[in-house]
């Protein structure tokens, strides 16, 4: 038995570049390792190779929930270090409701912002990235979807004929049998031809053209999806998750800015700079 590594995947190289250590005051809603659940969906069962567009859509994400958290920790960190304990006349410390107040001492007000907002940018900049990468994939996700359910061959006078005569069928059923009867047909893993073409009868035409509602017309299309384009639906419902991870980043680095953003007086160059990075001017 060889004792040799095993060779690292492509997959390997996404999780070290972008792994980062934990850090008690980072929510941990944005570790980048949330996403790991979903990278088998994402990059197919074979690390050693990895589907190209799951694979970028991964190591995407990864990155820009790495940048978040980060971005947090360092924001935490650096008022953690410069704050002071504020005290009373007496000399006593102010506690209130989250406990000991401490505050960022009026001359370095204006350092601790710079700070502040170099974070918050790196983080906006990576979750900016993390969006369109996303926004890329779906597109091109739906389109591939929307290819596997229709007919290549749609346009040819005997396809075209065998829908027409499809559709009617459907219609000429009683109503509550419709939507099993398709249902089963496009299950119907022993007659994949048939199968298509009942796929091309109801998604090439209005609900209303076979006799389905609408909403049954969607569960119809979602269980077509699966049928003739597996891999793919599951990496759009991935990336759907990945989606709520994007929202609550952006969520958590401004809630952090906000939480921590010093009082400078609105003259100060500090607080134009701020006002323009939240109004991106």
């Amino acid at each position: 038995m060889s004792n040799e590594p095993k060779p690292k995947t492509k997959v390997d190289e996404v999780l070290e570049s972008t792994a980062t250590t934990l850090d008690t005051k980072s929510p941990m809603g944005i570790h980048p390792d949330n996403l790991n659940p979903s990278v088998a969906d994402l990059v197919g069962a074979d690390a050693a190779n990895p589907d190209p567009l799951g694979l970028s859509v991964f190591k995407s994400g990864r990155a820009g929930l790495k940048s978040a958290y980060e971005s947090v920790a360092a924001m935490n960190a650096a008022f953690d270090a410069i704050a002071v304990v504020q005290t009373t006349a007496r000399g006593n410390p102010v506690v209130g409701k989250d406990g000991i107040v401490k505050n960022i001492p009026p001359e370095r007000a204006a350092e601790f912002a710079d700070g502040l907002g170099r974070a918050f940018a790196r983080a906006a900049t990576s979750i900016d990235e993390m969006e369109q990468t996303i926004a890329k994939a779906e597109a091109d996700l739906s389109g591939r979807i929307e290819k596997a359910l229709r007919d290549p061959n749609r346009d040819k006078p005997s396809v075209l004929a065998n829908t027409t005569a499809i559709r009617d069928y459907i219609k000429n059923l009683p109503q509550a049998e419709r939507f099993s009867f398709v249902s089963r047909t496009l299950n119907d893993e022993t007659d994949p031809v048939t199968a298509h073409e009942f796929c091309e009868a109801i998604m090439g035409a209005n609900h209303y053209t076979v006799g389905l509602s609408k909403k049954e017309t969607v569960m119809l299309k979602e269980l077509a999806s699966e049928v003739f384009a597996l891999r793919e639906t599951r990496q759009l419902a991935a990336i759907g998750k990945m989606r709520d991870a994007v929202a609550l980043a952006t969520k958590s680095v401004f809630d952090a800015y906000a939480r921590l953003e010093p009082r400078i007086p609105k003259a100060s160059p500090q607080s134009v700079a701020m006002r323009r990075l939240k109004e991106g001017v």
